[in-house]
């Protein structure tokens, strides 16, 4: 199972998601299967990211739908975590 992230609330394109617990999303437990072929956002990934559109209340994130901050350790270890268990 991985922990996704989903809008709490209608979210604005450009707009920058705050961290866990704050007023921008909540997690949903979902297959790493599911999470993997539908590109989701893991829950712990979401902060600093910049929305590229508008999201809609309860809908779960994609990598698709964010800009990552550039240079965060956590996006170079969550690439190699998906290179040698993918």
């Amino acid at each position: 199972m991985d922990v996704v992230a989903t809008a709490k609330q209608d979210l604005q394109a450009g707009h920058t998601i705050d961290g866990l617990g704050g007023y921008d999303t909540y997690a949903v437990a979902e297959s790493t299967a599911v999470t993997r072929a539908e590109g989701l956002l893991p829950m712990g990934v979401t902060e600093g990211c910049v929305l590229k559109h508008d999201v809609k209340k309860d809908q779960v994130l994609t990598y698709a739908d964010v800009t990552l901050p550039p240079g965060r350790l956590v996006d170079q270890l969550r690439e190699e975590q998906e290179k040698l268990f993918a």
